[in-house]
């Protein structure tokens, strides 16, 4: 009888040590989870780039931040993944007071088909954000990098803000 005590109270004993250990693990795992920042998967930037020959068109200057109405700029929007994402969507904005979807005409560089394509704009109040690719995203993977090729005139001289970012 002595034996089976011990051995019922090791048995309690070595089921205690389980629960505590698994409970251990769960509160690492949540402290962890909230304590340490998510890595980012992918990186997205404005970036200069050669538009000669694109689709029949000629080079064009840069896009800077003081335009002239009429005349067409042209930037590069480059997402670089840095780690495997399902559904990332890039953006391209451009800021100004008052800004409106009237005041730019846009387009993008389709490679399927070599041609420039009208860009719309979603008019955000002093902020028009445009959706560059697919409207459900990519799929992404280590190394992969995609280049939105734009082309933009405005009906304006002034300043503007070009800026670009990508969600999942």
């Amino acid at each position: 009888m002595k034996l089976t005590g011990t051995l019922g109270t090791v048995i309690i004993n070595v089921i205690i040590l389980v629960v505590m250990i698994g409970t251990a693990f769960i509160a690492a795992g949540i402290v962890h989870d909230r304590v340490v920042p998510e890595q980012p998967t992918f990186s997205v930037a404005l970036e200069a780039i050669q538009t000669n020959g694109l689709g029949g068109t000629v080079e064009h200057d840069p896009l800077v931040h003081q335009v002239v109405q009429g005349v067409f700029y042209d930037i590069g929007v480059r997402l670089i993944a840095l780690d495997e994402d399902e559904n990332v969507r890039v953006y391209f904005s451009l800021d100004r007071s008052n800004i409106s979807a009237d005041d730019v005409d846009a387009y993008y560089y389709d490679t399927v088909s070599s041609t420039w394509r009208q860009l719309s704009f979603a008019d955000q109040g002093n902020s028009l954000k445009a959706l560059l690719g697919p409207v459900g995203g990519l799929d992404i993977e280590p190394g992969d990098e995609t280049l939105y090729r734009l082309l933009i005139s405005f009906n304006f001289d002034g300043n503007v803000t070009p800026s670009c970012s990508a969600s999942s």
